[in-house]
Parts: C-alpha cells; structure tokens; sequence
C-alpha cells in the first residue's frame, strides 16, 4: 500500500526540517503519512485526508508511547485536526488546485475565471452551449459522456474550461486534462520504478468524479498510449463517471484513428456528441489587434 501525505496541514501547524533524529527534542510536531490504497484515496471525497476529515501528526513528549525514527527509540504522542480542505475554510482553494486549470491562460484569459452558465454564444456554438448547460444541470451528481468536437478556435477548450469551472464552483472534484499530460504522468512513474505510484496516478485520473478531457486526439495513439487512455476511460465508463472530451476531430474521424479510440466513441455515442462550427475566432481576433474575450479555444 502506498503512503500518501495530505497535500495541506492546518495552518497553525509548523513542521521543521530535520538533518539527523538526534535533533528532535520534545514539543517536535511530525507529519503523519495517510496509508491508504490508492483505489480508495481516489474515490474519496477528500483526496487530502481520504475523507478521515482529520490530519495528524507525531509530537515529539518526555513521556508516552515509544517510536522509532531512524533506528533512534523516542517517546512520541498522536495529535490531530480537522482536515483543513473538507472541515475548514480552504475548500474552494482545494477545488482550485486540483482542478487543472490552476495558472493556465486562454488566450489572454485565466482559465478559471471562464464561465458558461450565463454566457452567449457565438454563432455556430449554440448547440455546444446548449449540450454544456445540460451538464452543468446534473450537477451534483453528473454521469454523462460528452463530446465538443470541431475544427481550431471555434470554442472548445473555452467551453471545457467554463464545464470545470462550473463543477468546481459547485463544489465538485473536477480535473481539466489532456491525453498528453495523463500519458506524460504515466511515464514519468516508469522512470521512478514505482508500482504504487503509476497506480495512484491512473486511479487519480480514473476515479475523479468529473474528467474533462481536452485535446483527445492530439496525442500520438501508439499501442502503449492506447492501451493505457482506454484502460482510465473504460474504468470510468464502467463506474459511470462523467468524462467530457474535446477534439479537432469529429466521431467518424476518431474512429479511424485507433482502435481504442473507436471503442471510446462508442461509448461517446451513450451521451452527447455535438460539433462546433462558425469561424475561426483567433484570426479574426488578430485582425482587429485584440482578442475577443468569450468563448475562444
């Protein structure tokens, strides 16, 4: 079982660094790793606590049970608080970080100030804006596929990102990602040798409760890339989690692609597929020296 340490700890808890054992003296406050499956980490509410909803920590005493740090026999007791991400104010922070788009830009934008539940559309994006408003109506409890497909800067990044907002101002786990990055997360868990690890990403990426998943088809589909993007979809599929994709490419032409990738349309087809058209923002954009502010990709 892998050891995963809380990504936050409460505030007034302050943690040194130590060189050596011998440097702990009594009062000393030690994280406290959360063991835990990382199957069961992922499908927690609170992926900072596995909804335990509190943290703790190993305080260095005079007196009490016995522990071992490095070999070096020491008297410690356990102490603990609320989980600063579920049972404190630091929700909406957590939400935040974890969504994705965190320091990302969207032509001039940040990405988590885009929204879709009170925008316009443009012409040719009306049956997209339509088709992400019903997302946004499932909320709390969002189960449907979708897929925003069409050719460049018509929108869809922008409507992804606005989908995660949505969720994440509800107050839902969401994560924005693209097949690149799960891939690149995966390798990088090889070049570490780790078993645990490349488990807990793939659950990470599998069992969060909304994936938007954008630039589905940019991305080179060799046997590896496929085998391991069909096995996190398909596991989501099977639990029923809410995926919504974004692609250059239309359902006929991400057939062609691959054969993992033809399964997944498949399973696309369950929801909702809508395509994208009107022109391209971008270079009209440029044209007039200033980017339009809403709904570019």
């Amino acid at each position: 079982m892998p050891e995963i340490l809380p990504t936050k700890w409460p505030p007034d808890w302050k943690f040194r660094l130590f060189d050596h054992p011998r440097q702990l003296v009594p009062g000393d406050l030690l994280p406290v790793a959360i063991t835990t499956s990382a199957a069961t980490l992922a499908h927690c509410e609170c992926s900072n606590c596995g909804d335990i909803r509190y943290v703790y920590g190993r305080r260095i005493a005079p007196k009490g049970k016995i522990t071992w740090i490095e070999d070096r026999e020491l008297r410690a007791e356990m102490v603990a608080a609320p989980c600063p991400v579920c049972r404190g104010d630091a929700l909406d922070e957590y939400l935040a970080e974890v969504s994705g788009l965190a320091g990302l830009v969207l032509d001039g934008k940040k990405m988590l100030d885009i929204r879709v539940a009170e925008a316009k559309p443009l012409p040719g994006q009306e049956e997209a804006f339509r088709v992400a408003w019903q997302l946004l109506s499932e909320i709390p409890d969002p189960r449907s596929w979708a897929l925003f497909s069409g050719d460049y800067g018509r929108g869809k990044s922008h409507i992804l990102a606005g989908l995660a907002n949505g969720c994440r101002l509800a107050r839902i786990r969401c994560l924005y990602s693209t097949s690149e990055q799960i891939l690149s997360a995966l390798k990088a868990t090889y070049d570490e040798g780790a078993t645990a690890r490349t488990t807990a990403v793939r659950y990470w990426f599998e069992a969060v409760p909304v994936l938007v998943l954008d630039e589905v088809n940019r991305v080179r589909w060799t046997s590896w890339a496929g085998e391991q993007l069909f096995a996190i979809l398909n596991g989501r599929y099977s639990m029923g989690r809410a995926t919504w994709f974004g692609s250059n490419l239309g359902p006929s032409a991400l057939e062609q692609t691959s054969e993992e990738l033809a399964a997944l349309v498949s399973r696309m087809s369950s929801g909702y597929m809508v395509s994208l058209t009107g022109e391209d923002l971008r270079p009209a954009g440029r044209r007039n020296g200033v980017l339009p502010d809403r709904f570019i990709e």
